[in-house]
């Protein structure tokens, strides 16, 4: 099996999501695999679900997770500023 690409910004696996509360922004785990660096969008772009009892941002995007739904605009990429 083989290890999880790393950020080559950050080192972090690119298919965990890496969430900047204080900016609610969240880098999608599919999104950051397809470009090879994690990218963020805003929590609204997310949906929530409950888990245990609390309500939680779910894992992918919205775009990532439906059937033909167009990706919105990344808040950021992992990385100097471009």
């Amino acid at each position: 099996m083989n290890a999880p690409a790393p950020c080559p910004h950050c080192g972090t696996p690119l298919n965990e999501s890496v969430v900047f509360p204080q900016d609610e922004v969240k880098s999608c785990p599919n999104c950051s695999e397809l470009a090879g660096t994690h990218i963020f969008y805003s929590f609204e772009h997310f949906g929530t679900r409950w888990m245990q009892g609390r309500e939680r941002l779910q894992s992918w995007c919205a775009a990532c997770r439906s059937d033909g739904m167009e990706h919105p605009q990344a808040f950021m990429r992992c990385g100097p500023e471009q």
